[in-house]
């Protein structure tokens, strides 16, 4: 779809009557400059009416763009976006402007109200409910987890898919999903997909002491 400018889908749906969708969000309706977003809009718009031809090459040439790679391992089919399929640019050093965002927006949310230097104390997803007894029906019953050796209470088992799923985002995927109330809604596939990365990389840690880096194979 990146082939095509937006002039020759608007006549596409026109033509064929093609029902359209438009989700207003933050950025509608205001000026090229209120945000990044807005402005790299603004950009390709002008210049696909001028020279559309050119911006296929954008988006090919921002396909390229990508962090430094990491001298540890090459790039697994797995360091792909869950949801673009694009390179992942998350994997970056601690002392980037992306940890810097991050820590920034830990440290808004950790906050009370009005409150400078007081922090909400977290809390943890597995100690929220008392061991044997299930969190989902108030603590008054055993969901029997524990005994069977189920690793805690039913209802706690979904409780990291959340922030399991970001770490397969990229950035602006990751602020695409913030403003989701439940990872539900996302297709089956996508999940689907989810699950089956983080058992590969759950199994690629329980046997990460026996593979081999690479050079030590001639060793």
């Amino acid at each position: 779809m990146r082939d095509y400018s937006a002039k020759e889908i608007a006549y596409y749906n026109h033509m064929f009557s093609v029902t359209s969708v438009f989700t207003p969000s933050l950025d509608t309706k205001t000026t090229d400059k209120a945000s990044i977003q807005r402005l790299t809009e603004s950009f390709v718009t002008k210049l696909q009416e001028d020279f559309p031809s050119t911006v296929s090459t954008i988006y090919r040439t921002s396909e390229k763009l990508q962090t430094t790679c990491r001298s540890s391992a090459k790039a697994e089919p797995s360091d792909k976006c869950l949801l673009c399929v694009c390179a992942l640019d998350t994997a970056v050093e601690n002392a980037s402007a992306f940890q810097a965002t991050l820590t920034s927006e830990q440290l808004s949310q950790t906050k009370y109200p009005g409150a400078a230097g007081t922090e909400i104390p977290r809390q943890n997803p597995e100690s929220s409910a008392p061991s044997g007894q299930c969190c989902s029906s108030g603590g008054a019953e055993d969901c029997g987890r524990a005994e069977r050796g189920g690793g805690g209470c039913c209802s706690s088992a979904k409780e990291p898919e959340t922030t399991d799923l970001k770490s397969l985002l990229c950035y602006s995927c990751q602020l695409t999903l913030k403003d989701m109330s439940s990872v539900e809604h996302l297709p089956q596939y996508i999940l689907s997909e989810a699950q089956r990365r983080q058992r590969r990389s759950q199994m690629r840690e329980e046997i990460s002491e026996f593979l081999l880096e690479d050079g030590e194979g001639g060793d």
